[in-house]
């Protein structure tokens, strides 16, 4: 037998809506200053309690699911002769070119979350978000900080740091107004 405070706890539907969330049974997360500094998405119609550092992953993954579209335009066939390798030996070992790996469904829905968000967000904020994305999109170091900050020219990468997580947690805190 459970008790009704058990079923309230292991419920899968948020209160606010009806949406299922996909948080678990551990207590909430604590930010970066050590309070939960979680905001809540509606801009999809789902419900989903988000924070910095989850912010933060969703513009990573969106910079790689980005990378990882095919190109917007084809390149044109120059000549209709096929390739053919040089060496008779050589037949059905050859690859055209390096193999792609397409995004999933999940990881375009992930994209098309992150370009919405970015539309609530000022023209600065947005660009230096994309640009540490992007610079961090499939890269074990993370951020190229000194490279973003001659691109930016503020000349700081520690201000480049903190501009980020000022972007982040300004929008954070605009997804918990509208919540």
């Amino acid at each position: 037998m459970t008790s009704s405070s058990d079923s309230k706890r292991s419920s899968p539907h948020c209160r606010k809506c009806t949406a299922s969330t996909a948080t678990s049974k551990s207590a909430k997360p604590t930010g970066i200053w050590g309070r939960s500094n979680s905001a809540s998405l509606s801009i999809t119609g789902r419900h989903i309690s988000m924070n910095v550092e989850q912010l933060h992953d969703l513009f990573l993954q969106a910079a790689e699911t980005d990378r990882r579209l095919p190109p917007a335009t084809r390149k044109q066939k120059l000549s209709s002769w096929p390739d053919y390798p040089l060496d008779w030996h050589g037949y059905g070992w050859t690859q055209i070119g390096p193999t792609r790996l397409h995004p999933t469904s999940k990881q375009i829905s992930d994209f098309d979350e992150a370009m919405r968000l970015t539309s609530i967000m000022p023209e600065d904020d947005r660009r230096l978000v994309w640009a540490v994305a992007h610079s961090a999109a499939f890269r074990a170091r993370g951020p190229a900080w000194k490279k973003i900050a001659i691109m930016l020219s503020l000349h700081d990468p520690r201000k480049v740091k903190r501009n980020y997580m000022d972007a982040l947690l300004t929008l954070t805190l605009k997804l918990r107004k509208e919540a």
